[in-house]
């Protein structure tokens, strides 16, 4: 009776979102399919909720065994997302890798080590993705809890609306730490409401494309997905 009354006032106090939706991702390198992720997205005038999970297929997961969960939450300022809290975790084998930046303050434990470096001030990679406004809502910077990146908007356009559901075509010039050079290509489009990536092509440094799920592209009003991905275990 007790633990059902406190689930009860769990699910009272958590926050109600005016949007929500779950889209499924593919990962190519050189044609072949090499991974799939998991994205949950929920959103209201004020604030911002992302989580999800990524692992590896085929011969790419049976080499590395590769698999991670993440989140992000914030508010939504008029100029653009802000980040309030961000996590990242990661197995590959027996090693895991985890990140969680909260209060300003960033925590990193890499196989049971723990380490404290400074904190990334920029937006997250998944606020940028999947709550900005726009192409270039993002900023000049964006981080992946631990490491930096530069973005320089080179390109934005408005595209007739294709089959996979884009809008908007946009290229960025990222540049890491060690000034390696990424360039990024994002096309955006509406699903249940929501302005999401639904292609990504990487080239230089970091190269590969990340596409929305088939079954995520059609009628807004019936795209939400439910992947049957795998239970990832951190």
């Amino acid at each position: 009776m007790r633990s059902a009354l406190v689930t009860a006032l769990l699910i009272a106090a958590a926050p109600a979102f005016a949007q929500q939706t779950t889209l499924g991702y593919d990962a190519f390198v050189g044609g072949a399919k090499v991974g799939a992720a998991e994205v949950k997205i929920e959103k209201d005038d004020a604030r911002y909720e992302i989580s999800g999970k990524a692992w590896t297929v085929g011969v790419l997961s049976f080499v590395t065994q590769w698999q991670s969960m993440f989140s992000s939450t914030g508010r939504l300022a008029d100029n653009g997302p802000v980040t309030d809290g961000y996590r990242f975790v990661e197995r590959a084998r027996d090693k895991v890798k985890e990140l969680m930046l909260s209060g300003g303050q960033l925590t990193y434990v890499k196989n049971g080590r723990v380490k404290s470096p400074q904190a990334p001030t920029s937006l997250d990679m998944l606020s940028a993705l999947f709550v900005s406004h726009d192409c270039s809502s993002a900023g000049s910077e964006v981080h992946n809890g631990k490491d930096q990146f530069s973005l320089k908007l080179m390109d934005q356009q408005s595209i007739a609306s294709s089959a996979d559901g884009a809008t908007e075509r946009c290229t960025f010039q990222v540049s890491t730490k060690d000034n390696e050079r990424i360039d990024a290509t994002i096309w955006l489009g509406q699903i249940d409401g929501l302005t999401v990536p639904v292609r990504l092509d990487l080239a230089g440094a970091l190269e590969g494309t990340l596409k929305l799920h088939s079954t995520s592209i059609g009628d807004a009003a019936d795209t939400t997905i439910h992947m049957s991905g795998p239970t990832i275990q951190i």
